[in-house]
C-alpha cells in the first residue's frame, strides 16, 4: 500500500512539473520551427509524443492536410530528427470536431490494417 501511495504521489509531482513547464512556456515568446514566426507561448501547441511544439496555425494546417488526404500515419512531428507521433489529444485541439472524428476513424483503420 505504501509503494502504491508513493507511486501516486510521484505521478502527481511529475504532472505538476509538466504543467509548470507549460505555464512558464506560455509566458514567453517562441519561434515556430515551420513558419519561423515569433509568437507568444499561448499561440503554440505541444505535439504530445515529444517535447516539440508548433504554432497553432502551422499545426492546424498540417493536421488538416494529413486528415483530408487520409495520411494520418504520416501525422508526425515535423522536426527531422524526431518524427514522434502527434498524439490524438494534440490533434483534437488543432482541428474542428468533424475533422477530428475523421481523424479518429482513419486512425482506427490504420491500426486495424497493421
Amino acid at each position: 500500500a505504501e509503494v502504491e501511495e508513493g507511486a501516486a504521489a510521484m505521478q502527481l509531482v511529475l504532472e505538476w512539473d509538466q504543467d509548470w513547464v507549460r505555464f512558464v512556456f506560455q509566458q514567453g515568446s517562441h519561434d515556430c520551427p515551420l513558419c519561423f514566426s515569433e509568437l507568444p507561448g499561448a499561440f503554440f501547441t505541444f505535439l504530445g509524443g515529444c517535447d516539440h511544439f508548433l504554432c497553432r496555425d502551422c499545426g492546424t494546417r498540417m493536421a488538416e492536410v494529413h486528415i483530408d488526404n487520409g495520411s494520418v500515419a504520416d501525422l508526425v512531428c515535423p522536426i527531422t530528427d524526431c518524427r514522434a507521433e502527434i498524439l490524438p489529444s494534440a490533434v483534437e485541439g488543432l482541428v474542428d470536431p468533424a475533422r477530428f472524428e475523421k481523424f479518429r476513424s482513419r486512425k482506427l483503420q490504420q491500426i486495424m490494417l497493421q
